[in-house]
């Protein structure tokens, strides 16, 4: 692959955006890390009725030559042949400053982004910008307020508040260490941060709500019972056992 280098657009400066550093290409793993002997690399069928294989973590720009040469020194694949070659693309963005944080962007009432325009990278991230920004399209439309979840309320929150506010030079990931509450931002408390919201926006349908309060009154009924609970310890027993 060093011998193609040449003729990479990474090495050469043809490639000047920031790629996503969570998964990095073949050719920018060997320039970053010279001193690694291999790299771990997955065969991933396509399904059960072709021959086709996906080779996971080997992402590339270099040319076809470099990839063929590359791909046929892993073991098993000495006479592979690649069907699609590994490319590079670059992608514009809007600067997700310009935007308030319902999604709306500043320059252009009643215009809405999100996903990868924001600058952002992932399912879950495209998805969690595509709710807020329908939820306030929708309500836009009807006349009323804007929905904005808070840091504190959800990691959407935290994701949609870091662009708006810091912007981003790279594909942003919401990671849970960009979120300074994450110990109770949890999938098992989730309904008792949201739910109610979800109901107010028209997401959450009664039959549904009434089953989550009916398990919040347990929930509520259960503490109050264990906060009547008393423990008696016999600590001449606690004493004994622990010297046996």
């Amino acid at each position: 692959m060093r011998r193609y280098f040449d003729r990479s657009p990474l090495v050469q400066g043809t490639l000047e955006t920031e790629g996503p550093r969570y998964c990095p290409s073949i050719d920018d793993k060997v320039i970053k890390f010279p001193e690694k002997e291999s790299h771990p690399i997955f065969l991933e069928p396509i399904n059960r009725m072709s021959r086709e294989v996906y080779m996971q973590n080997f992402s590339t720009s270099m040319c076809l030559e470099a990839q063929l040469e590359t791909v046929r020194t892993i073991k098993g694949c000495e006479q592979a042949h690649i069907l699609r070659p590994g490319y590079a693309i670059e992608y514009d963005f809007v600067p997700p400053t310009q935007l308030e944080p319902w999604l709306e962007t500043k320059a252009i009432k009643n215009l809405f982004l999100a996903g990868q325009i924001n600058g952002t990278s992932g399912y879950e991230e495209a998805g969690a910008q595509g709710l807020i920004a329908g939820i306030n399209a929708a309500r836009r439309v009807h006349g009323e307020e804007v929905f904005v979840l808070g840091r504190d309320e959800s990691y959407a929150g935290v994701l949609i508040d870091d662009l708006v506010t810091k912007g981003t030079k790279e594909p942003y990931r919401m990671l849970t260490r960009r979120c300074e509450s994450r110990l109770i931002r949890r999938h098992d408390n989730a309904d008792l941060r949201l739910a109610q919201k979800g109901f107010e926006t028209g997401l959450l349908p009664e039959e549904k709500m009434e089953i989550l309060r009916d398990r919040w009154t347990r929930m509520n009924a259960e503490q109050e019972r264990l906060y009547t609970v008393k423990c008696f310890i016999d600590f001449h027993l606690f004493a004994s056992l622990s010297l046996c």
